[in-house]
């Protein structure tokens, strides 16, 4: 019995020796985290034990340790996440079919640094939140003394964790599936934040995921037998499942350097493997510019590692099981290849249950989810583009692992930039689609009018809404008639042959849908503080992915990759600010110039004042072209009446630019001419407005064209960018005959109706 009671500690000092082995010498341990837990009810409770040390890396002692109490965010309407819920009506106001969260049963402190002692309870209290007082998502528990710097303490709590069927991140769903995400009493971060050192552990906000300090993990899950090899977790199991007398079976995952722990059973999903093999998805053209960039050998860049891949899948979605690998096997390659390699042994993939979707799209260290739905066709990036953007986040998040309370942006933005290009790299481009009955067909209407459910007159035509205009003394109506689901929206864009038949998204591009929202708050505004449920789509997602880009094309793609290979690599298993991947920008970029070398001038861009306003400005950046003209040259005449007279062939040239916006940056300007020449400018950007005005012009100006390289995706509007004095009747004619094919076919169909 004493050698049994003591293989849990001997396992955990031989794991801790292999990772001493595999890991930088620099690297710091702040956690350590030994659980033992059992799933009941069903899967929806989780009944667990955890010992918890915490070392103190600061220069300054502490008396407490506080605790994120994730999972109680759904235990009833008085948490923060709840509150907060309501105000955006996330879900149209949908609560959870029940209650869950987590009961604290104990919490004991067993030792300081090396002196251990007889478990001594601890007190502990609930933080209250403004605006929420009952809130439990926060726990802090005051220590009999304090953690002095450099040393550790260790705590056991003991909990119950009651999961939620499946409503936002984790749950539960039908047949037993369970994703237990934020399931357990977790530590905060201890470190500086605004100019003193304190801890850094807030209330699960909606708008704001999570932030821990690295750790090691090693958790003992015992299940009920029907979920025999149906497990998967963040880590990878160093022996052996074991069945126990009773029938149930115990598993030990092992996780090194990683700042959370998920896992997901279902015993109804198809448990698959894979193994990633390099040869198998190598760019060799990428993997030379890479190479070059960097100035290194091809053999230093390329990512030949050793990952074994795991998927659980819906059996419904068996079909889906080789674009799941085939998107995760692209994303160990390409991340691998531009950031570096990924250190882990294992990656696991979740296809959640179909009822249980809300805990899809998400990411943990070393375990993703994905989501994927019946009836998508082919050509659409289901489920592809959502897995490669979770596994992202084992880079943009997982790797570098930033303060997402404060700046989401610096995970969620530079993931989503490498996800589309990404998808853009090794993937065909997306086709858009509409849908019927679930069903996804090719093709899209030249026209997205009327709406359907806006709040204005269009409504009206499509008999959704009754909307009055405004009169002076009389009260407004605004009602809803009726709801449409996906047949009527179809049958409201009648017919097919009214569509473009093949429309292509760029994957990267396809970003600057987000200027269909107002940019109100600048990226620099804290996570915690987005004003609403929109703006952080666009602040923490695609804003930041824009300027990413932007930076990317401007800078030239050499030195963009020695930039982004530094920041990873510097930062890796570290916690970085913005500051400091602004710092590793002017270490690299700088230099960098705007104009090609046969350009009348080339300018240097001044990277302080770009990242300002991109970053803690707010100016929208757009150019346009405001006037071009060829005028007849004139010469005074005295004998002529008019006293003017028409030189033939010669022009005066008059090209008139505006800067819209506030935003300044240097811009490229190509001047195409008559005879088929072209000449490239630049223009500062510095001044509101720009000409080019040659007088007495032998030949003609044909098109102007503002960055004629779409290297600036912040610019807001590029439909002002291109001036062609002649235009393009034939495009024009066939654009306008099908755009009034489909008015007509509106017009007959709800003539019809009547």
């Amino acid at each position: 019995m004493l050698v049994r009671s003591f293989l849990p500690l001997l396992t955990w000092l031989l794991g801790a020796v292999l990772l001493y082995a595999q890991t930088p010498e620099s690297l710091s341990k702040t956690l350590r985290y030994s659980m033992d837990c059992q799933l009941v009810d069903h899967g929806r409770l989780i009944r667990g034990t955890e010992l918890v040390q915490w070392t103190n890396k600061t220069p300054v002692p502490t008396k407490e340790l506080w605790w994120h109490v994730y999972n109680n965010a759904f235990a009833g309407r008085d948490s923060v996440w709840m509150k907060e819920a309501h105000q955006y009506q996330y879900g149209d106001g949908r609560l959870p079919r029940e209650w869950g969260g987590t009961d604290i049963e104990s919490m004991q402190v067993t030792a300081f640094g090396a002196q251990e002692f007889a478990p001594e309870d601890l007190e502990w209290n609930w933080v209250a939140q403004p605006g929420a007082p009952n809130d439990q998502t926060v726990l802090r528990c005051q220590l009999p003394m304090s953690v002095e710097p450099g040393t550790s303490v260790t705590v056991r709590v003991k909990f119950q964790a009651k999961m939620v069927p499946a409503y936002r991140r984790n749950g539960w769903g039908s047949g037993g599936y369970l994703h237990a995400a934020q399931w357990f009493p977790k530590v905060g971060v201890f470190e500086r934040v605004d100019g003193e050192y304190q801890w850094n552990c807030p209330p699960y906000h909606m708008l704001v995921e999570f932030y821990s300090d690295y750790a090691d993990f090693r958790v003992k899950l015992t299940l009920p037998p029907e979920y025999k090899d149906k497990v998967v977790a963040t880590g990878e199991q160093r022996t052996e499942p074991e069945q126990l007398p009773d029938g149930h079976w115990q598993y030990i995952f092992w996780a090194e350097d990683v700042h959370d722990f998920a896992w997901t059973v279902d015993p109804e999903a198809i448990l698959m493997e894979l193994d990633f093999v390099e040869s198998e998805w190598r760019d060799e053209a990428e993997e030379n510019k890479v190479a070059a960039a960097l100035g290194v050998p091809v053999e230093e860049v390329r990512p030949d590692v050793t990952v074994r891949m795991f998927l659980l899948l819906q059996p419904e979605h068996e079909h889906l099981a080789r674009k799941y690998f085939d998107a995760l096997g692209k994303s160990i390659y390409y991340f691998g290849l531009w950031y570096g390699k990924y250190p882990y042994a294992t990656i696991s993939l979740v296809d959640p249950a179909h009822d249980a979707r809300n805990t899809g799209g998400m990411e943990y260290p070393r375990l993703i989810t994905g989501g994927a739905r019946l009836g998508k066709a082919e050509r659409s990036q289901s489920p592809s583009g959502v897995t490669v953007h979770e596994f992202g986040h084992q880079y943009w998040y997982g790797l570098v692992g930033t303060d997402e309370f404060r700046h989401a942006w610096m995970d969620e933005g530079f993931c989503t930039f490498s996800t589309q290009r990404v998808l853009a790299k090794a993937f065909e481009p997306e086709w858009s689609t509409y849908t019927v009955l679930g069903k996804e067909f090719y093709g899209q209407a030249p026209l997205q009018w009327p709406a359907h459910g806006s709040k204005d007159l269009r409504s009206l035509f499509t008999l959704t809404r009754l909307e009055s205009p405004s009169v002076s003394g009389l009260p407004p109506i605004s009602a809803e008639l009726w709801r449409p689901d996906s047949l009527t929206r179809f049958l409201a864009e009648m017919p097919p042959v009214s569509y473009w038949p093949q429309v292509v998204d760029d994957a990267i591009l396809g970003e600057r849908r987000a200027y269909r929202t107002d940019f109100y708050q600048p990226v620099s505004t804290p996570s915690l503080e987005l004003f609403e449920w929109r703006l952080r789509g666009v602040n923490t997602y695609a804003r930041p992915a824009m300027t990413l880009e932007t930076m990317a094309r401007l800078m030239g793609e050499e030195r963009w990759i020695r930039t982004m290979r530094a920041y990873h690599q510097r930062y890796r298993f570290k916690h970085p600010r913005p500051a400091d991947w602004f710092e590793v920008v002017k270490e690299f970029a700088t230099g960098a110039m705007v104009g090609a070398k046969n350009a009348d001038q080339q300018m240097e861009i001044h990277w302080p004042s770009f990242w300002r306003q991109a970053y803690d400005g707010n100016e929208v950046l757009d150019f346009g072209v405001h006037r071009v003209a060829n005028l007849p040259h004139l010469i005074d005449a005295a004998d002529e009446p008019q006293r003017a007279k028409v030189v033939p062939n010669q022009w005066d040239v008059h090209i008139e630019l505006r800067r819209l916006g506030q935003f300044e940056v240097p811009v490229e300007v190509e001047v195409n001419w008559a005879d088929g020449a072209s000449t490239q400018h630049v223009w500062d950007g510095s001044q509101s407005t720009w000409a080019l005005r040659i007088i007495g012009s032998n030949r003609q100006v044909l098109q102007v064209v503002i960055d004629p390289h779409r290297k600036l995706v912040l610019d807001r509007n590029w439909l002002n960018n291109t001036y062609t004095v002649e235009t393009d009747a034939d495009l024009a004619f066939q654009a306008g005959v099908r755009a009034l094919l489909w008015a007509q076919a509106m017009m007959h169909f709800f003539g019809g109706i009547g």
